[in-house]
């Protein structure tokens, strides 16, 4: 009877969609009369439609210098007319480590479900660690609900109280949009450095100063000494993988770090559902102390998977209005920080009963452009680096599989695809350092 009633329901919610939309994408998105009722698109948006980026471009008329570079999926552009690399400092930093520099330079990923899991990230961390040193799975949430779903890392624990974005009137979130309280306890296994490991490792613990207390790690109480917003302690130094974790002094944890004494550290900082403009919940001050306790030398920002959820959306003004004070923020907080924004990738929805890339996709790429231009961030076009127009369809019928069938995710095979495209552009931009 349940599965019944559910059909029916679903059934009549999905004819309702098509002809009067109340709000719901996931009925637009799933559809079951999809197959067998076609409802007249509005063909003057699927034959008019304009070249990538021709329509916010037009009516732009303050874009100078190389803008068109975005377009071009193999390369990391910061829209300027010069020979060198537009990670310039960043870049600067890893040719250092090349020359035998020992420390670390680390990178904050951070977006929305496209890296959940450390998708994407996790190839790109292992590809810069092989070329320039490092090790370590990087920054690990002192509790997620996809511990299991991710590869690079096992994550183990409860009796942790979570505030997040989701949360009312949350502020002094980590860049992970968490902080975690109460008596919890975990174990957290970094899965890349293998078992055993021979090399030394740092395990930190990131947490608000001011609380006091002890915390027991490995079954040893070890003090929290800090006083600052954000500290960085570390608990342990030594070749373990794993890390055993109780908070009794019921201090305010933000997460634990497993890396290398020095080379490349890749933190991943995923959020599912967001589109970056949480981050106007973050205080410039807090943010400014992330960075005095845990410096970051590069932050990417990956978003646009929650940006397109209608057949029909093809304008982000707001999405404009609500990522430009976030952006600046993260410019003023970071001044000494190389940024660098990727766009979001193909997607696609069912128009006359064909599955095609979003109508909208163009116009997000240029406004996504247009923003990475107007606040100095690099900006790396994912879109085109994927294949252009079609391919999470064609992704999506491949075997193995490359994107999962909701047309907007990447499958595992797909996700390393996409890390090892995106480590390719960062060596593209490395080489342009001799040629400045």
């Amino acid at each position: 009877m349940l599965v019944v009633i559910t059909v029916i329901s679903h059934t009549v919610l999905s004819y309702f969609a098509y002809f009067f939309p109340f709000g719901m994408p996931v009925f637009e998105k799933i559809n079951l009369i999809a197959d067998v009722i076609q409802v007249v698109a509005k063909e003057k948006d699927l034959s008019t439609r304009l070249p990538m980026g021709k329509q916010t471009t037009l009516k732009n008329n303050t874009v100078k210098g190389d803008f068109e570079s975005y377009k071009k999926g193999d390369l990391i552009t910061d829209f300027k007319l010069h020979a060198g690399p537009s990670l310039s400092n960043f870049m600067a930093k890893l040719q250092a480590l090349k020359k035998g520099s020992k420390r670390k330079v680390r990178i904050a990923y951070i977006g929305d479900s496209m890296i959940e899991g450390d998708q994407i990230s996790s190839t790109l961390r292992d590809s810069l660690q092989a070329v320039y040193g490092g090790s370590g799975v990087g920054y690990l949430a002192i509790h997620t609900k996809v511990g299991n779903f991710r590869h690079s890392a096992v994550i183990k624990a409860m009796g942790w109280e979570d505030t997040s974005f989701k949360s009312a009137g949350s502020k002094n979130l980590y860049l992970s949009g968490h902080y975690f309280g109460g008596n919890g306890q975990g174990v957290y296994s970094d899965k890349t450095l293998g078992a055993p490991t021979q090399e030394i490792v740092e395990k930190a613990l990131l947490y608000a100063g001011g609380s006091g207390g002890s915390i027991l790690v490995n079954g040893q109480l070890i003090a929290l000494k800090g006083r600052d917003p954000i500290n960085r302690q570390v608990l342990a130094k030594d070749s373990s993988s794993v890390l055993k974790l109780s908070n009794s002094a019921n201090a305010r944890l933000y997460g634990v770090s497993f890396e290398s004494e020095y080379g490349v550290i890749v933190d991943n900082f995923s959020f599912r559902g967001v589109s970056g403009s949480e981050f106007r919940k973050l205080d410039p001050t807090f943010m400014e102390a992330i960075q005095k306790a845990n410096h970051y030398d590069l932050i990417i920002l990956h978003y646009g998977a929650n940006l397109i959820y209608r057949p029909g959306d093809n304008n982000f003004e707001f999405y404009d209005r609500a990522i430009n004070p976030v952006l600046t923020r993260f410019k003023n907080s970071f001044p000494d920080c190389d940024f660098l924004l990727i766009s979001a990738g193909d997607m696609a929805f069912r128009y006359n009963g064909r599955y095609r890339t979003a109508l909208g996709i163009s116009e997000l790429l240029v406004t996504q452009a247009l923003l990475a231009k107007r606040h100095q961030f690099a900006f790396y076009n994912l879109f085109q680096s994927m294949g252009g127009e079609g391919t999470i369809i064609r992704w999506a019928n491949h075997q193995p599989a490359l994107a999962i069938k909701d047309y907007v995710h990447p499958t595992e095979d797909g996700s390393q695809l996409i890390g090892a495209k995106l480590f390719k552009a960062f060596q593209n931009d490395y080489k342009k350092l001799s040629i400045q």
